[in-house]
């Protein structure tokens, strides 16, 4: 399971070419529905190390946010990662205003750093 996550989380491959990648180099035969059983498998899995992340995000001290905006199908899409010394998380919403990202951050996005330029105020 953690390797199908990897395959689609992290390099991106669709479920098609994860099942094709199993099939390719382990020789494992795995369907479609498999592929995202397991993804959903690990997802709830990992659900409390992310909520854990997230609330350190939230209470600590100094925050640093940045946004990515691009468009999907002619819909606004970002990209708010926050960091801190401990953590850092990151939600994609289809909004980029700072509306958005305060209840993720815990304050209201007042200040902004070196990449000011990437969030659409």
């Amino acid at each position: 399971m953690a390797l199908v996550a990897l395959l689609g989380g992290v390099y991106h491959l669709s479920r098609r070419r994860t099942v094709q990648a199993l099939r390719d180099i382990l020789g494992v035969r795995i369907s479609l529905g498999a592929v995202s059983a397991a993804e959903a498998r690990v997802s709830d899995t990992v659900k409390a190390a992310v909520d854990g992340a997230w609330q350190v995000a939230h209470q600590a001290a100094v925050k640093h946010t940045d946004a990515t905006v691009w468009l999907s199908c002619g819909v606004t899409r970002s990209l708010w990662t926050i960091a801190t010394s401990a953590v850092t998380v990151f939600k994609i919403v289809s909004d980029g205003s700072t509306k958005i990202v305060a209840p993720f951050s815990g304050s209201s996005a007042k200040r902004c750093g070196a990449s000011c330029d990437a969030v659409p105020w």
